[in-house]
Parts: C-alpha cells; sequence; structure tokens
C-alpha cells in the first residue's frame, strides 16, 4: 500500500483509473507498475531490495535510433543474443520510414547493412535470423543478405499471406503476400526446434511421455518408392510376443513373424534394421492385433517437416494484427500496419531457445515482444528480449502494449477479460538522446551567447 501511495497519476497505462481503494488492489494484485511514477528515493530503494535484479528482468525496450541502440549494447550482449526477428521499413510509399531516404533503394539498403553488420556481433555462430520483408525490397534485400552470411546460409524464403483480400489499388497485381527470409550465422551449426506450428497438425499428437508430445504412426512405408526391391536393406522380419509386450528383430521362437505387407504388395520398413534395434527402447514401438493382423506402429514426435507457404488465417495482419492492437488499446488508429503476432510467435517458436535473448531492433509496435510473452506463458519458457523503436509512438503503443500484455493475455475494447492470465515480469525501458537532441536541447545563457558573438558559428558548433 505504501508503494501505492507514491503513485502519481492514474493507473491508465494497464486500463484503469478507478481510484485506488483498497478492496480496488485486494482484486487486482497483479497490477503492472512503473516506477517513473514513484519517488526517487522509494525507486532506488525498490530496485535495491531486488536481489540479481538484472538476472530478473525479462525484457529492455530501447527508445532510440537503432544504429545508436546496437552500438551501446555491443559491450554487454556480444555474443548473447540467440535470435533476430526484424521487420524492417519495407519502403514502400504505404509505409513511409522513419530514417532519411533520400536516394530510395541504395539509401535504404544501406540503412540495413549498417545495422546488420553491428547486430551479428551480438549473436554466436548457428544463431538464426530472419527478417520480414515485402516485394519491394525483396530481390534487393536478398542480396544483401547473400552476400553478408553467404547464399549457402539461407534457410529459406517463406511466403505468408497477410491480406488474402489484397488492395484493390494495385495497377497489376493486388499484392496479398509478405515474405520471411531465413538465415543462420554458419547454418552448419544452426537447427529449428522440433515443434508444430500448425494448429490442426499440432492438435493431432495428443499422445505424452516424458519426451513430450506424440502420436502413433504405422512403421510400415507402403509406397511404390519404398518397396522391397526398392529397399532391400528395409525389409526385415520383426518378431512379437504373442501378449504383444516384447518387439524385436532376433527370432524368438513362438513369436509372431511380422513383415512390411499391405494387400497391395511387399514394401519396408521406415528405418534399417540397425536403426530400428537403437531406437528399440523405452516404449518406443508397439505391436496391435487389428482384425487378426499384427500391425507394428512407432512414436512421431511433435513435428512436422515446415511449408514454406504460410496461409493459415492466423497470420492475417488484420485479425491477429490490427484488431488485436484495438482491442488492448480500445481504439483503432495508433499504429499502421503491426504484423500478426501468430506469424511472429511461430518464427520464434522454430528459431529461439526457450531460455535465451531475442532481439527486434525495428521493435514498431511491440509485436515481438507481445509474441515472446505468449510463448513463455503457453510453454512456461523464460526467453528474454531486447527491443529497439526510435518512433514517437515508443510511448504510446510499444511500451503501454508490453505493460498491458504483462498484466493479461486477453482484451478487448480496451478491457482485459481475464486478470488471471498475468505474470510476474519486470522490463527495463530507456531512452537515449541522440547527437542531434543534444544539439538542439542546449540552452545557452546570456554568458555563453557572448562567446558565440566573440567567436562565431565554430563556437555553436
Amino acid at each position: 500500500l505504501y508503494a501505492i501511495h507514491e503513485i502519481k497519476g492514474d493507473l491508465t497505462t494497464v486500463g484503469y483509473s478507478e481510484p485506488l481503494t483498497v478492496e480496488f488492489l485486494h482484486q487486482n494484485q497483479n497490477l503492472v507498475l512503473d516506477t517513473r511514477h514513484f519517488s526517487t528515493d522509494f525507486k532506488e530503494r525498490l530496485i535495491a531490495s531486488i536481489d540479481g535484479l538484472e538476472d530478473e528482468v525479462g525484457g529492455l525496450l530501447i527508445h532510440s535510433e537503432n544504429f545508436q541502440a546496437l552500438n551501446l549494447l555491443l559491450e554487454k550482449y556480444r555474443g548473447r543474443v540467440k535470435c533476430i526477428y526484424i521487420d524492417p521499413p519495407y519502403n514502400t510509399k504505404t509505409s513511409e520510414i522513419l530514417y532519411k531516404n533520400g536516394y530510395k533503394h541504395s539509401s535504404w539498403l544501406s540503412l540495413l547493412y549498417q545495422r546488420i553488420v553491428l547486430a551479428d556481433k551480438l549473436i554466436p555462430p548457428g544463431t538464426i535470423v530472419t527478417t520480414a520483408i515485402d516485394h519491394a525490397e525483396l530481390y534487393n534485400l536478398g542480396k544483401l543478405l547473400d552476400d553478408f552470411y553467404s547464399s549457402e546460409n539461407r534457410i529459406a524464403i517463406v511466403t505468408v499471406q497477410h491480406n488474402p483480400k489484397g488492395r484493390n489499388q494495385a495497377e497489376f497485381f493486388s499484392e496479398n503476400t509478405e515474405y520471411l527470409l531465413f538465415y543462420a550465422k554458419d547454418k552448419n551449426q544452426a537447427a529449428f526446434n522440433e515443434v508444430a506450428i500448425d494448429d490442426a497438425v499440432k492438435d493431432t499428437f495428443s499422445e505424452k511421455d516424458d519426451s513430450g508430445n506424440f502420436r502413433w504412426e504405422p512403421y510400415i512405408r507402403a509406397r511404390t518408392a519404398w518397396s522391397r526391391e526398392n529397399r532391400p536393406d528395409n525389409w526385415y522380419p520383426i518378431y512379437v510376443s504373442k501378449d504383444l509386450s516384447t518387439i524385436t528383430s532376433e527370432y524368438k521362437e513362438g513369436y509372431y513373424e511380422v513383415y512390411p505387407i499391405t494387400n497391395t504388395g511387399e514394401y519396408s520398413w521406415k528405418n534399417i534394421k540397425s536403426t530400428f534395434d537403437e531406437l528399440n527402447k523405452d516404449g518406443y514401438f508397439k505391436a496391435v492385433n487389428e482384425d487378426g493382423k499384427i500391425i507394428i506402429y512407432h512414436k512421431y514426435r511433435e513435428n512436422q517437416v515446415l511449408k514454406n507457404l504460410w496461409i493459415d488465417k492466423k497470420y492475417q495482419s488484420e485479425f491477429n494484427g490490427t484488431n488485436l492492437l484495438k482491442d488492448i488499446f480500445g481504439k483503432s488508429g495508433l499504429f499502421m500496419y503491426p504484423k500478426s503476432v501468430y506469424a511472429v510467435q511461430d518464427v520464434l517458436k522454430l528459431a529461439s531457445p526457450r531460455n535465451g535473448i531475442i532481439l527486434d531492433y525495428f521493435a514498431g509496435s511491440g509485436t515481438t515482444g507481445h509474441a515472446i510473452l505468449n510463448l513463455n506463458r503457453e510453454d512456461s519458457g523464460s526467453r528474454r528480449y531486447i527491443l529497439v523503436e526510435m518512433g514517437e509512438y515508443f510511448y504510446t503503443v510499444t511500451l503501454p502494449r508490453m505493460k498491458k500484455v504483462i498484466y493479461t493475455a486477453e482484451w478487448k475494447n480496451g478491457k482485459p477479460l481475464n486478470r488471471n492470465t498475468g505474470m510476474s515480469h519486470i522490463l527495463k525501458y530507456i531512452s537515449l538522446e541522440s547527437y542531434e537532441d543534444t544539439l538542439a536541447n542546449i540552452e545557452l545563457d546570456d554568458d555563453k551567447h557572448q562567446l558565440a558573438f566573440k567567436f562565431g558559428d565554430e563556437y555553436l558548433i
């Protein structure tokens, strides 16, 4: 209560402006409090009371031009960032960028290149870097990334259908897709996490053991390419005890002898015999008697061969970007063209460790931070984030959005729907004053004006 009494203003940053009564506080014990509303003395004592504060901070937001911010991060975070996702300005008429853009493509590429070079110093080999882009700069950006990381380290170009309706004012084709360029800093050391990003597919992994979710799949490959003739090394008998409890590739008297045979012909098992023997432990295989025929099944883990075309409705920016922001803040028009939070979530689900630092130095409305908090709620991960944004909306959209999503995961018309989804979380935010800001903020007293008259413009510079 002492802390609450120190607050100046109201709680509109988390969607409230009710009086700070004891009853209200008891109902809202997971309020998100910003220490800048506290007195300096209390703030310093509060921070000092948290043991290992740096280890407890889940995220860092930097209001700054990102070249300056990346330079600031080098000393502390060199080699510590485990994933980069960026959604840079697309350099189109509909999304004017905040940076100087006099030379169009060349200046845009220079802008990106300078920051990519700096960000690369923050990541170790094996890190996956993902960049969102549309058709306007796709080829230019692809050449830049091919040159910097080398084309051998290009993992994929994923097409995302973010706007199925397209744009009616298009001259030739109505663009309704964007692209995700996946690269690795040393592809030989990189790997995607074994997860399913398709909800319909994910639901099929209904079984669970100590290693995670799985489903039972037939061990036979009944395809022409996997016929006995084409795959002779994958043709061998599997022996199953009469009670179906024991499965082995070694001959056992009195056991069922099972070959990969169906009504349409002789095929093969999915693995050669030696691999079968390696896998045959901890209940990896099971045998089932189906209408008098013994069928061998194996555990298929919660992963899938990923497609490079993402067309699920969850990736549509209108519903899960624009409308999502409207639900969080209760009004529209605060930020143009926010990404679908699920598109970013699925990138991070694939490319980032559950306990690593994720960097987004074109943070925009804060979608990446929102996605990270969602993932941590979903799988109890401890991902941390660094978000950098220079726009004025940092204090009206980016930071408030993070506060609100910490408070609860569910919002509608600016109101929280479920206060039980709040999380314990500390974020730090700072603003960096640019060189131009510093010059603009200088105030000259009379004495210095006299010096300026004496020494001329060189003194002011």
